[in-house]
């Protein structure tokens, strides 16, 4: 994870929410948790996602390949 925080981003947010930012669903999502890939936290009885991982996964995903049309 980085070190750098955007203080207009928050440092964790709420698993459901971080599942939606990645457009993904809850067991696309909790497969990334099992898989290390998501930074899951407890507080209280509350699962959150550290920003950061978020951010991470996303850079980490391969680009799409855009092909050109054979006109």
């Amino acid at each position: 994870m980085t070190a750098f925080h955007n203080e207009s981003e928050p440092l964790l947010v709420a698993r459901l929410r971080a599942f939606a930012t990645l457009g993904i669903g809850t067991t696309k999502g909790h497969d990334l948790i099992n898989a290390g890939l998501l930074d899951a936290r407890k507080i209280g009885g509350k699962t959150v996602i550290t920003m950061a991982s978020i951010r991470a996964l996303a850079e980490s995903l391969p680009r799409v390949t855009v092909k050109k049309n054979a006109a």
